[in-house]
């Protein structure tokens, strides 16, 4: 179907309804991730991670709008990504960001939901397969086991060609223009918060470069691994996919639902794959209208609204 479109660990203290609350877990190589969460401590949990260039400010609002629906909802960003701290000996192994997702899970309380965009979506699923009693449903924004073709080797190699820097934030945006292949009419200066300024007065990322040589490095065999776990996958499962997708077809779709027989599909009308500056909100009316559905077994995960 078709629709529109400063606690050092996660254990102590959490957050109250209301407004975002940023903190920090420890990842399991001592680095630092960072997170917003909203929502009342005692609602079912829910964890949002976003793309590879993205940061958690890609879920604001819509980890708002799951924390109004009375979830305990927590947007994190990935190991060297946004604010959260580069791995030291540049290690971006599936692995990694699975262990890290681990801590958030045991720092924010499970069974959690798990919410995953693009790359953050194949860690989530990944996770969800190999640990399922800490994991209450998954739900997968525009990805699947098979991220490749055409389209995403040019977007990896735009996002590559970007260790260098700008040197403005027009040139930045031109830059994300040629990644999405398409224009946006968003101002370059929105981009500021997305980017910092290094010593040599370029604009840069927030994102490790390290992260996208690691990711085009794992090829075929990151797409076994994540295949492998989808087989397996328990979990009540909803791939929503992008209609207007670079990365996600509708083959791969039909695909996934031959590995996963009981997951649910839905296509969001309008919407391209998520990159840098993308925000993901558009989501969050079908996912919450997911997790309200599903069965008496699972009716914690539907709070009145």
């Amino acid at each position: 179907m078709d629709r529109s479109p400063e606690q050092k660990h996660g254990l102590g203290k959490e957050a109250d309804v209301g407004p975002q609350r940023r903190g920090t877990f420890v990842g399991p190589d001592k680095n630092e991730l960072v997170f917003d969460a909203c929502g009342p401590t005692a609602g079912p949990t829910a964890v949002l991670l976003h793309g590879g260039g993205q940061s958690r400010s890609s879920w604001r609002i819509a980890m708002q709008q799951l924390g109004d629906a009375g979830y305990r909802a927590c947007a994190v960003d990935l190991r060297g990504h946004g604010e959260s701290e580069w791995s030291p000996g540049g290690d971006y192994a599936l692995e990694r960001f699975v262990e890290d997702l681990l801590r958030v899970i045991q720092g924010i309380g499970s069974p959690a939901v798990l919410i995953g965009a693009s790359y953050g979506g194949q860690v989530s699923l990944v996770t969800a397969a190999r640990y399922p009693h800490l994991v209450r449903a998954l739900i997968l924004c525009d990805v699947t086991p098979w991220i490749e073709g055409e389209a995403t080797k040019a977007m990896r190699l735009l996002m590559s060609d970007a260790s260098s820097g700008f040197a403005s934030l027009t040139d930045a945006a031109g830059h994300l223009d040629a990644v999405s292949g398409r224009k946006s009419d968003r101002p370059p200066e929105s981009l500021s918060k997305l980017m910092r300024l290094g010593e040599d007065r370029r604009f840069y990322w927030r994102w490790d470069p390290r992260f996208f040589s690691t990711y085009a490095d794992l090829g075929d065999g990151l797409t076994e691994v994540v295949s492998a776990a989808a087989k397996t996958l328990s979990v009540p499962t909803l791939l929503i996919r992008a209609e207007l997708s670079e990365i996600v077809t509708p083959q791969q779709v039909s695909a996934f639902t031959k590995l996963v027989p009981h997951a649910v599909t839905v296509q969001l009308s309008g919407a391209h794959h998520m990159v840098t500056k993308g925000d993901n909100e558009m989501y969050a009316s079908i996912f919450l209208e997911f997790l309200r559905s599903l069965s008496p077994h699972h009716a914690a995960l539907s709070p009145a609204t």
